[in-house]
């Protein structure tokens, strides 16, 4: 799609808002301070929204009003006790592991297990064609599991699963 073409009750790649200045929904033309939990109701998450409407991915889905609200609740929290507490439990670290972990197993992992999911079919496929089967059994560094492939490719796999790729690797599983 081309950018400001019409795109449902918007336009692609533009985050449009009413009179009041309240955003519009592209899916539904409804109009609100904040998209975020409003495009849940049309079982989209806010980074589908934003990708399926050609919006960027750091794109606000709240009015300048209300961002300015929570921006101005924020800073006047700083140096409270409540900060205080917030700022030494904060580990910094285990936020960064666990944005990666859920990233990895969210965003990446259905497109992973769907692009493994085609080559295995098409690797069948080929075979299936040729008459013939490889029945070569690898077996996993890490835990010993077992596999059979379909064929043999360039370079073997090591091991079963990414978490074994992971603790190969020396990487947090």
């Amino acid at each position: 799609m081309i950018y400001g073409e019409p795109d449902g009750h918007g336009r692609y790649g533009v985050l449009s808002t009413d009179q009041d200045g309240a955003l519009i929904c592209h899916e539904c033309g409804v109009a609100r301070q904040s998209l975020g939990r409003h495009v849940r109701e049309h079982g989209l998450t806010a980074a589908q929204y934003r990708a399926d409407h050609g919006l960027g991915r750091s794109t606000g889905l709240v009015t300048a009003e209300l961002s300015a609200k929570h921006r101005k609740r924020a800073s006047d929290r700083v140096g409270t006790a409540q900060w205080q507490r917030f700022a030494e439990r904060r580990d910094p670290d285990a936020a960064r592991r666990e944005s990666l972990r859920v990233f990895r197993e969210e965003a990446l992992r259905p497109a992973v297990v769907e692009v493994r999911r085609k080559v295995l079919e098409s690797d069948a496929l080929v075979e299936a064609r040729r008459g013939r089967r490889n029945t070569a059994v690898h077996a996993c560094e890490v835990c010993g599991a077992q596999w059979c492939v379909v064929r043999v490719r360039a370079v073997a796999r090591r091991t079963c699963s990414d978490t074994c790729f992971r603790k190969l690797r020396g990487w947090p599983a």
